[in-house]
């Protein structure tokens, strides 16, 4: 199952690349499976929020700095 849900990321120290679309598998398996678990109403917006908020950290900062 993909998700249908796109999500697209926008750097402000990068700000000529524009809005770059992000395959949610790459950040992480269990994101990825989270996401699944929000589009069939598994989770509420304010827990799928918080966790990409969460990937996106731990994509810029994998050992926790």
């Amino acid at each position: 199952m993909k998700p249908l849900t796109s999500l697209y990321f926008d750097s402000k120290y990068h700000p000529g690349l524009g809005k770059e679309k992000v395959d949610p598998i790459k950040l992480g398996n269990s994101f990825f499976q989270m996401l699944c678990e929000y589009e069939n109403g598994g989770l509420t917006s304010e827990q799928v929020s918080r966790e990409i908020i969460i990937a996106f950290f731990k994509k810029d900062f994998p050992f926790g700095r």
